[in-house]
């Protein structure tokens, strides 16, 4: 099991993570998520791998965390729209992060570590795209600056 805490409400709560097998049957029999198998698409509705969506798509994300926490919030009386305000910078990475640990142990821990193993490689995969992404759209973005502040700087010390 892996945990990440939050603020709800002025007081800390540590959330856990645990997927028995019948708890990642009963999400993909509701059409919540495929656990089971990472690299298939949920439906036709969500047309990409299970992985790339929870990699990819935040609200889709948050939507499988609560459906993972949502027992621990009801006895604690918190509701869904606490838990997505309590997801600072902190938490949420800590919720990832977590997250994604216990996909890959509960492949781990049922006895198919290949599967495990392909998880692992394919966050791997996303991440470094996802990284080699925002390092593009980051010099996109800072080309013309530095442009503009090197002809603007050259014309400040030719006008001197």
């Amino acid at each position: 099991m892996h945990s990440f805490k939050s603020t709800v409400g002025g007081r800390e709560v540590a959330w856990t993570f645990h997927f028995p097998f019948m708890f990642v049957k009963r999400l993909k029999a509701q059409g919540i998520a495929n656990l089971l198998e990472p690299e298939k698409p949920l439906s036709d509705a969500k047309p990409h791998p299970t992985v790339m969506l929870l990699r990819e798509d935040l609200e889709y994300f948050v939507d499988v965390v609560w459906e993972c926490v949502k027992e621990q919030a009801e006895k604690l009386g918190i509701t869904a729209e606490q838990f997505g305000e309590s997801l600072d910078e902190s938490a949420f990475s800590g919720c990832r992060e977590s997250f994604f640990q216990e996909w890959t142990d509960f492949f781990q821990k049922s006895g198919v570590p290949e599967k495990a193993a392909g998880l692992r490689k394919q966050l791997e995969v996303l991440n470094a795209t996802a990284e080699r992404i925002a390092q593009i759209q980051t010099n996109d973005l800072m080309g013309p600056v530095d442009a503009a502040l090197k002809s603007l700087a050259s014309s400040n010390s030719s006008g001197s």
